[in-house]
């Protein structure tokens, strides 16, 4: 996703640059939420009849789960902003807070 905000006369202003994300964590907590519900269920059924080693093989399933999601949205949250002045452009690339800063000077 992109969005411009530049001052057609000064020159001046900023550039964000996202990717797109096509749920928000809230979302994808509740959508983790049911699944890892579904999954405990299944799993203590297979151990009331005797299958009671399903159990910690469906609790890392759990795991598995909720860490390749933390890992895909927190990748998601990163972000680029391009401020642009009179006299340099900066570049800072970060999660929430700028991880790295480029300034370039502007001729």
């Amino acid at each position: 996703m992109v969005e411009v905000s530049i001052s057609s006369n000064t020159q001046i202003g900023h550039i964000v640059l996202k990717p797109n994300q096509s749920a928000n964590w809230q979302t994808v907590l509740w959508i983790v939420s049911l699944i890892s519900f579904v999954i405990f269920i299944i799993a203590l059924y297979m151990a009331s009849i005797g299958a009671w080693l399903v159990l910690p093989f469906s609790g890392l399933e759990i795991f598995v789960l909720v860490l390749a999601n933390y890992y895909f949205l927190r990748r998601n949250a990163r972000q680029e902003v391009i401020d642009f002045s009179v006299d340099s452009v900066t570049i800072e690339r970060g999660v929430k807070q700028p991880s790295k800063t480029i300034r370039f000077q502007r001729y």
